[in-house]
């Protein structure tokens, strides 16, 4: 039992070892979270601004009647 408690780390440290050295940095994309929320922001901005002016477009089409309000 005291052999297994020696020899089971060891075998599990050099696994990680070679396991580690042979993952390639290439494989791991770096992703930025501050870059990913600025960009979805900036998304979530353009949909706001793309919905408001399909609104102004379809009020302008149903001018006399059936318009609907525009909240900013």
């Amino acid at each position: 039992m005291d052999i297994l408690v020696m020899i089971l780390p060891t075998i599990t440290f050099i696994v990680g070892f070679y396991f580690g050295f042979n993952c390639k940095s290439d494989k791991i994309p770096e992703i930025n979270p501050i870059k990913v929320v600025e960009k979805k922001k900036e998304e979530k901005k353009q949909e706001i601004k793309k919905a408001a002016m399909d609104q102004y477009l379809e009020n302008i089409d149903n001018y006399p009647n059936n318009q609907k309000v525009i909240k900013e």
